[in-house]
């Protein structure tokens, strides 16, 4: 009987692990709705200490006021990042197609130069035609549209979901399990506001200096630039290729004034906003978070690579509440 007993375990075991790894991309969006919850509400609770007010009040003056910025964004800056952003397609074709008729006249140019892919074809292999374009497109939506309700719901009633999930385990380990989703969301709503304050600080100062320097479609690269940073690291690298490549077509000087205005944002993001803000936002050892969006991004794609970095937050509360502490009996530090 006990072996018939930890063999229906184990097969129990292999099939909830077999159905996570099946919904793991609905999971990581479940993850997203966790986080911004996390976020929402936590902005509510301080406003409401503050100023005296009922929660749930603020929780509604807080999703009123990032719906009318989100609104006003789209209003008034959208259409011209959108365009900025067809213009920078355009741009990046005719970029990459001079740096191959300049550089394939030597054997050495023509090895480098081609292979390199055409804008047009990272397209077409990233989105296909026109009918995989509006699937992706509507995927996108959809999912977008999910992450943003679940998360209004967890940030209504954050109490309903934690204990009913804190009641799927036994009794004797429900006041640990408070104890780390409670951490679990201070640390995840804290490097998401750190994140926040890179993003709109790279992109804010990228965009002034590019579009100090002349360089076209600014507006589209410092967007860019924003969104990348919150890749740890490799997003900067990342975000500075489009606009040297842009730079290109003025001569070699652009080129090192970009490379000196990416490298100036992101000094000042790491020397100067960083030490102001690290004293209340979560910062994980680098090589930890390289590690961690390593094999994010092996087990889950591009997804894996946004999400990489906060699940390792995660873990790493988890592993030091649960595993140090409880089992091998490590004090709190």
């Amino acid at each position: 009987m006990p072996i018939r007993g930890d063999l229906w375990r184990v097969v129990l075991i292999g099939a909830v692990a077999v159905l996570l790894w099946q919904l793991a991309d609905v999971l990581l969006l479940l993850f997203l709705a966790c986080l911004i919850a996390a976020v929402v509400r936590g902005a509510a609770d301080r406003l409401a200490d503050g100023l005296s007010a009922p929660p749930q009040l603020m929780l509604g003056v807080v999703i009123v006021l990032l719906t009318l910025v989100t609104l006003a964004a789209a209003f008034w800056i959208g259409p011209a990042v959108a365009g900025q952003l067809g213009d920078l397609v355009t741009r990046l074709s005719d970029s990459l197609q001079a740096l191959r008729d300049h550089y394939s006249q030597t054997a050495a140019g023509r090895a480098v130069t081609g292979h390199i892919p055409s804008v047009q074809a990272v397209m077409q292999k990233l989105f296909g035609n026109v009918f995989t374009v509006a699937s992706l497109t509507l995927g996108a939506l959809g999912s977008l549209f999910v992450v943003v309700v679940v998360s209004l719901y967890l940030a209504i009633s954050p109490a309903l979901y934690v204990n009913g999930l804190v009641r799927l385990l036994p009794r004797q380990h429900r006041p640990l399990a408070h104890d780390v989703m409670h951490e679990l969301g201070h640390d995840l709503r804290l490097w998401l506001l750190g994140q926040l304050v890179d993003m709109l600080a790279v992109g804010v100062l990228s965009a002034i200096g590019l579009f100090w320097l002349g360089v076209p479609v600014p507006f589209a690269l410092a967007t860019l630039a924003g969104l990348f940073t919150i890749v740890p690291y490799f997003g900067a690298i990342t975000a500075a290729v489009p606009a040297i490549l842009v730079a290109m077509t003025g001569g070699w000087m652009p080129v090192l004034w970009v490379i000196v205005i990416f490298a100036g944002c992101h000094a000042i993001e790491g020397y100067v906003l960083a030490p102001l803000v690290q004293r209340h936002m979560v910062r994980l050892p680098p090589a930890l978070t390289i590690i961690a969006m390593t094999i994010a991004a092996a087990l889950f794609g591009a997804l894996g690579i946004i999400v990489g970095t906060p699940l390792a937050v995660a873990a790493v509360v988890i592993v030091r509440r649960v595993y140090l502490e409880q089992v091998l009996g490590d004090p709190v530090v």
